[in-house]
């Protein structure tokens, strides 16, 4: 099939990191997801643990890449489940631009932009 042979996704990220991100701290977040396949011939379908569930499920491991240019400063994002709260929050992590005093900032709206939730809570708090 397509992806038959083996490929090298480290490298492949970091090159396609060095001509998207111009700063000198770098990172490369990675998420795990799956998504629902039922079909007998599909390949690679399997059961895997789906933390928002609770349970495994049946389907295809997807991992989702970002590239994070750290060395700009300001908040970036991502949704997780939270087990405690049984639902999605938004995270937003909040450094200065030089890349120190991190701040870890999180909203139960999803639809909130990194900028609003740190605003919302450093106005706030």
């Amino acid at each position: 099939r397509n992806f038959s042979r083996e490929f090298d996704w480290l490298e492949f990220n970091l090159s396609l990191s060095d001509k998207v991100l111009t700063g000198d701290r770098k990172a490369i977040a990675i998420d795990s997801g799956y998504i629902s396949r039922s079909g007998k011939n599909t390949p690679w379908i399997g059961y895997f643990w789906s933390g928002a569930a609770g349970q495994s499920k049946r389907g295809l491991k997807i991992p989702r890449v970002d590239l994070v240019d750290v060395g700009k400063g300001g908040p970036y994002t991502l949704i997780a489940w939270s087990k405690s709260l049984k639902q999605k929050v938004r995270l937003a992590i909040w450094h200065d631009s030089e890349g120190k005093n991190p701040r870890l900032f999180f909203s139960t709206n999803t639809a909130m932009s990194g900028k609003d939730i740190v605003g919302y809570c450093r106005a706030r708090f």
